[in-house]
């Protein structure tokens, strides 16, 4: 860019012309590279690795065989992508800076510049006025593009990795005591609170997908299950959580008799190996049912089946909730909060049952995917509410509003808040549990999410951070982790020590959790990170392969360059590649 250009039409040719220039080096490097590996395997007389990027030829020769096999021709092919689109994107970075310093420096059109992300310091004025560098003239050429002033967005919202721990040692800690041989109304009420935990977890499951996908950008209508991109995001998912899920499994009855339980605790392994327990309507297992939500497996594995639901679902509530505006997602977050006063209504219906239905009623209302579900929902309007209003710190360079002050310092003081419900509010008494732990908690994520606050500033510090990642595996793991040390600690006659017991839970599930994590965990997420592709895909991608190679040998042959292969004998053959 020579000169400040006063004609729209050229402006418009000169971009074009840049772009198709862009486009023919991206290409030709692309081609440059599938030569030169084309040329790499047919040396290694790998032919169908040089089949797979584009090779033309039929082997008459069955001593070919695929010694890499077109998968590692593929995984060679997404690499060079990922350069080529390296390339071309820091080319566009740098083609789109030298056009804000045009429009700002020869133009003044700050409209313009805007629309190409730029956006003004806070020390400038409303106005607009930008002071330019007195090397740019509308004669001369342009000086370096300045600075771009809006900060970067959070990688990842660190603030909440330490909670999500405290969430789940809360609920292991309320498994462990309200088992134990002391009344429930002698329980302190703190410890009476963890189950409100796994409302927590909810939110925060549908904020931090909704916020990673904002994050990652791209238009909302390919993030469906038909395009492949919404699979690869839930195979990461499962990846993520079904090992542990499976093994928690197998540990939760480790040692125990288990020839003495009846048909219907075998039977229900296999809904929940399918993730399909939540949607029982029954509460304890039989001989005639084997579909129930009380398991003895691993009976909090109840959560990962509801939250397999919300994954599903997911792709969906973002197409609906990618588009919409801070108004719309108030208004929608306005209503859940109030659906959380169901308590209100519900309950005093229900006088009249047996306590055999008020139970059923209680495990339905608690652990079903339907009735757990407005709670993803609300923290995916969160997230969204969020970017909508820019809240988080660092995304507003003019002076925040009163909202944003609001939301970026409300994590302490909803700690606070929270702390002293678990203090002073015994959870049995109060009829409207759940719609005062939805609301602080959606009050807690949104202030930690937003990194301002005193309390999100310590709590992102690695110290904190790091127990985060034990989260998952402590909450897994605990109820498998009780029953052996329960066996572990028992009196010479087989009767629980409790005070052993209560000793070595803790320490015990650490450990435990430790070794899930980086033996379990951290292998499996490092190994499949693609989801694999089942023998009637890849006969598919081959047909339709050797369809497109078919049509392609109709054309006139076009020679590259000769290579020199040996096919195993004394001569040499000469191929055209």
């Amino acid at each position: 860019m020579t000169e400040c250009w006063s004609s729209k039409p050229v402006v418009q040719l000169q971009a074009a012309y840049r772009g198709s220039r862009a486009r023919a080096q991206v290409s030709q490097q692309q081609e440059s590279y599938r030569h030169a590996w084309m040329r790499y395997y047919l040396r290694a007389r790998d032919i169908d690795a040089a089949v797979a990027i584009g090779y033309l030829f039929q082997s008459r020769d069955p001593t070919f065989s695929s010694a890499l096999a077109p998968a590692a021709a593929c995984l060679q092919a997404v690499i060079r992508g990922r350069l080529a689109r390296k390339a071309v994107y820091d080319m566009q970075e740098r083609y789109r800076q030298r056009w804000i310093e045009f429009y700002l420096c020869c133009e003044h059109d700050c409209d313009k510049a805007r629309s190409l992300g730029w956006r003004p310091a806070a020390e400038r004025t409303p106005s607009c006025e930008v002071v330019c560098d007195s090397t740019i003239a509308s004669n001369r050429k342009l000086a370096r593009p300045p600075p771009l002033p809006t900060p970067a967005r959070p990688a990842r919202l660190a603030a909440l990795d330490f909670l999500r721990f405290i969430g789940a040692v809360h609920v292991a800690a309320y498994h462990l005591v309200t088992g134990l041989s002391v009344p429930r109304d002698q329980l302190p009420f703190g410890v009476k609170w963890g189950f409100s935990w796994v409302t927590f977890f909810f939110i925060l499951s549908g904020f931090v997908l909704m916020f990673s996908r904002e994050k990652q950008g791209g238009r909302p209508a390919a993030f469906t299950f038909q395009g492949g991109s919404a699979r690869a995001w839930l195979w990461k998912r499962l990846v993520g959580a079904y090992p542990l899920f499976a093994l928690s499994l197998l540990l939760a009855k480790w040692g125990s008799a288990l020839h003495t339980q009846p048909l219907g605790f075998w039977l229900n392994l296999l809904p929940m190996l399918a993730m399909l327990q939540a949607w029982a309507a029954t509460v304890h297992c039989d001989d005639r049912t084997f579909v129930c939500t009380q398991t003895a497996w691993n009976e909090p594995a109840w959560f990962i089946s509801c939250l397999f639901f919300h994954w599903l679902l997911f792709p969906f509530v973002f197409r609906l909730l990618a588009r919409a505006s801070a108004v719309c997602c108030t208004a929608c977050i306005t209503v859940l909060l109030g659906l959380s006063f169901w308590e209100l209504i519900l309950w005093p219906q229900l006088t009249e049952l047996s306590p055999a239905e008020l139970e059923l009623v209680g495990v339905l209302a608690a652990r079903h995917p339907l009735a757990n579900v407005y709670k993803f929902v609300l923290g995916c309007l969160l997230s969204r509410l969020l970017i909508a209003c820019q809240l988080m710190s660092g995304t507003v360079i003019e002076a925040p509003n009163a909202l944003q002050l609001a939301a970026r310092y409300a994590a302490t003081p909803a700690a606070v808040a929270l702390c002293l419900v678990f203090i002073f509010v015994d959870p049995d008494t109060l009829s409207c549990r759940e719609a005062v732990t939805v609301s602080l908690y959606s009050v807690l994520i949104v202030g930690l999410a937003c990194g301002a606050d005193p309390l999100a500033r310590v709590l992102s510090l690695p110290i904190f951070t790091w127990w985060g990642k034990l989260a998952y595996a402590v909450y897994m793991l605990h109820s498998s982790v009780m029953a052996f040390v329960s066996n572990l600690t028992s009196n010479p006659d087989w009767t629980r020590n409790e005070e052993s017991y209560s000793r070595a839970f803790f320490p015990t599930l650490l450990v435990l959790s430790l070794l899930a994590h980086y033996g379990v965990e951290v292998p499996t997420i490092a190994y499949y990170r693609s989801p694999p592709r089942l023998w009637w895909q890849v006969e598919w991608c081959m047909r339709r392969r050797t369809k497109g190679r078919t049509h392609a040998r109709q054309d006139p042959p076009v020679v590259l360059t000769t290579v020199a292969v040996h096919s195993g004998g004394s001569g040499a053959s000469t191929l055209a590649v």
